[in-house]
């Protein structure tokens, strides 16, 4: 998809003009925010996430009308840049609506389409959603996300992508109430993955109850027998890591080790050193050191440095294996202990 050219060429000049008349108008404001600013100006090129901030604080801290305006356009731009799309869509939120605006929110809308591999309409109604997160009207922007992964559905990579990053932006604004209202309307049409991403996020919430009821109903579902095995590694994860908040373990690690099954068939040799580790660990936390060794047999090599720790903890502990247990000692001097991602 290439961006089109007018649109190109006007954010560009727009761009331009905003940085010509950037420093004039510093010189002519006195408010108390001008200091941040002219740092931030001259900090775009060496440091950009540091003029982001300085920016931020100028203007909160207060500036003239026409700075403030310039302020918000380099926020705009500095965003935008980084891929911080709802970022720079809550400034156009506070911009206005100029011909100059519309034409760099189209060129925008362009840059959406290209990086999340959607169709453009669909990557204008999930900006609009975003721009109107930034306006807290939180329930019309649900709509936006809405239409947005009905439009992308022709693309199912793109509209995971796209479904992935809605949640995420409405997680980081804590609404998850929303981010389950998105998945759930979404879930009633495109079944296979949203209803997956709405139980990955039930779960995440400790929401279990409801979790494990869409996951029944979604083993229950004949079409489920056939969903990659990567999908299906996915349900029997999520179903482990229910069990293990439920301290049942036999459950846990029968699930665990489904999860590694599909995983396997999927030909993911890290995702299934992972499950069959994660199985083996929940046999190590209620003692049954033997079980889990047992576990790790014939496993692939992991690049999981935690992985890796279980099983030669393992061969050292229960085969008495000199070798391995000078492995362990080594790889724990690398570098400090920290929290096991197989608790996770």
């Amino acid at each position: 998809m290439r961006l089109r050219y007018t649109n190109l060429l006007s954010a560009a000049l727009g761009l331009a003009l905003t940085l010509a008349l950037s420093a004039e108008l510093a010189a002519r404001d006195r408010s108390p925010g001008r200091p941040l600013f002219e740092a931030a100006y001259a900090a775009e090129q060496e440091d950009p996430e540091q003029a982001l901030d300085m920016y931020e604080r100028a203007l909160k801290q207060g500036l003239g009308k026409e700075l403030r305006k310039a302020a918000r356009w380099r926020l705009f731009y500095l965003y935008r840049k980084a891929g911080r799309y709802g970022e720079a869509l809550g400034m156009a939120a506070q911009l206005g609506s100029d011909k100059k605006l519309r034409n760099v929110l189209g060129d925008l809308y362009d840059e959406i389409a290209v990086r999340y591999s959607v169709p453009r309409d669909a990557a204008r109604e999930y900006a609009t959603g975003l721009k109107l997160l930034a306006l807290d009207r939180d329930e019309q922007a649900a709509l936006r996300f809405e239409k947005s992964l009905q439009l992308s559905r022709s693309s199912p990579k793109g509209n995971a992508a796209l479904r992935a990053a809605i949640t995420n932006r409405l997680m980081r604004r804590g609404d998850s109430q929303t981010a389950l209202t998105v998945l759930r309307q979404e879930g009633e049409k495109n079944r296979k993955g949203a209803r997956l991403a709405r139980a990955d996020l039930l779960v995440k919430l400790k929401r279990d109850k409801e979790a494990r009821k869409l996951l029944a109903q979604m083993a229950a579902d004949p079409a489920t027998a056939k969903w990659s095995h990567a999908d299906q590694s996915r349900v029997f994860y999520l179903l482990a890591r229910i069990s293990r908040r439920a301290k049942q373990a036999a459950a846990t690690v029968r699930w665990f080790r489904l999860a590694a099954v599909h995983a396997k068939f999927a030909r993911d040799a890290e995702l299934q050193s992972r499950m069959q580790s994660l199985a083996a660990y929940e046999l190590v936390s209620r003692g049954h050191v033997r079980a889990a060794r047992g576990l790790m047999l014939g496993l692939p090599a992991s690049q999981d440095r935690n992985v890796r720790l279980l099983d030669l903890m393992l061969k050292a502990h229960v085969d008495g294996n000199e070798a391995s247990r000078k492995q362990l000692k080594a790889l724990l001097a690398e570098q400090p202990a920290r929290k096991s991602r197989l608790t996770q």
